[in-house]
């Protein structure tokens, strides 16, 4: 038995109400009976027109998707809400029917992702500048669907753009940034915006700005309409540096391993300011960097200075008379079982010694950072011969003791020199 009109509608409702991932697997549920029953086809029919809708929307929406992602952190953010997306294609199928048709045809039929189908972009180009859509978020919904068009064209050559500039790939760079501003006026910032939230690395929007701008000052910029992008990027260099400055070494090797990764994107970052912006020292921008910059080798050095202090606490030592009663020399303490927090500490502040070598030299850190290592592995090697002179004497008061401080030893050595260090103070303590 059909449908009511009725009845009808009021699915139609229910299935534009359902969301995403439901659609598709309802509708190839209802296929199965389809056939055999005429309300089911019914029924069928509304999922299958909605899928393929949505599969339009989303294709011909593409660019945008990214922009609402709730995913995206600091110093990128969510340009328009989730619900916009359904906005601005009701928006678009009611400007243009016709063209939105042809959009929904073409969704549904195999393409590749390099040849887009030209009723994507003809539909965005027609129909975003007559559409009105309500709400907070409406004027930048309506622009950044004007911006569709170039938006795409532009996630196709951000790769390339970013990989190196030529003449042609800057002039492609600033086409781009004037045809943003001819499909929707003053767009330009919000289109920067766009290309910033597809980086995995935000700071690269700066070789987009450079090329733009011509490799602008940092007076220049910051007095321009894309300050506040270049203003996010600063506030997160200094965030990233105190983050560094609170580091925890009691958070062990994952908190040491993770600080060094915050000190190497510093860096890169750092760079990418000093690369592709023209900084003046006494300049608004200018003087900034230079102070993340000191004040993350600073931040550095206090960490790296406290490594040989923190592995004394993990492996102890006592003064003893050196051979023939002649003098004093440090040795192995082992009245009591290794302390974990100080084994801890170590490990944090050996994994950063460790991890940051990717960064000293850029950070200015690399000096100290050098002979802080070399100081660390003679203090670690005299420690292991040592343990393994009182194994092999017997002289040791409690030998399970000694093998456990020499597995520290082995893991503290891994740190300082490389894991091959690490496997022979194992197979020695082994074999004592």
């Amino acid at each position: 038995m059909p449908l009511s009109d009725r009845q009808l509608a009021m699915l139609g409702g229910l299935v534009r109400a359902a969301p995403d991932r439901g659609i598709e697997q309802l509708a190839l549920a209802l296929a199965a009976g389809a056939a055999d029953d005429q309300a089911l086809a019914e029924v069928h029919a509304l999922f299958a027109a909605e899928l393929a809708e949505r599969r339009a929307r989303d294709a011909v929406l593409a660019p945008l998707l990214p922009q609402c992602d709730p995913a995206l952190a600091w110093p990128k953010r969510i340009l328009l809400p989730k619900a916009a997306i359904s906005m601005i294609w009701r928006g678009l199928k009611a400007a243009q029917p016709d063209l939105a048709q042809a959009a929904i045809l073409a969704a549904n039929e195999p393409f590749q992702p390099d040849e887009i189908p030209a009723a994507f972009d003809d539909l965005c180009t027609a129909a975003a500048p007559d559409i009105t859509l309500p709400g907070p978020d409406g004027d930048v919904a309506q622009t950044l669907a004007a911006l569709v068009p170039v938006l795409r064209r532009a996630d196709a050559a951000l790769d390339v753009w970013l990989r190196i500039q030529t003449s042609e790939s800057v002039a492609a760079m600033r086409l781009a940034y004037k045809d943003a501003d001819r499909a929707a006026k003053d767009s330009g910032p919000l289109f920067m915006e766009a290309l910033l939230n597809r980086l995995a690395e935000p700071w690269q929007i700066l070789r987009v700005i450079s090329a733009v701008m011509d490799r602008p000052s940092d007076r220049y910029l910051s007095e321009s309409e894309l300050a506040h992008i270049g203003l996010r990027l600063l506030s997160e260099l200094d965030r990233q540096v105190e983050t560094i400055r609170r580091f925890d070494p009691h958070r062990g090797f994952e908190g040491g391993v993770a600080t060094a990764a915050i000190a190497l994107t510093t860096t890169h970052q750092i760079n990418e300011f000093e690369q592709w912006l023209t900084l003046k020292r006494d300049g608004p921008w200018g003087e900034r960097v230079a102070a993340a910059k000191r004040n993350l080798s600073l931040a550095m050095e206090a960490w790296l200075r406290e490594v040989e202090p923190a592995l004394a606490a993990a492996l102890p030592t006592q003064s003893v008379r050196g051979l023939g009663g002649r003098g004093m020399r440090a040795a192995p303490r082992l009245a009591a079982d290794p302390d974990l927090a100080a084994v801890r500490k170590a490990e944090g502040l050996l994994a950063l010694l460790d991890a940051c070598r990717a960064s000293a030299q850029n950070g200015g850190f690399a000096s100290l950072r050098g002979k802080v290592k070399e100081a660390l592995e003679k203090r670690i090697d005299a420690y292991v011969e040592d343990l393994l002179d009182q194994l092999h004497s017997g002289a040791g008061p409690d030998p399970e003791r000694i093998r456990t401080f020499l597995d520290l030893a082995a893991d503290f050595t891994g740190h300082v020199k490389d894991p091959e260090a690490a496997r022979i103070v194992r197979r020695r303590s082994a074999a004592a």
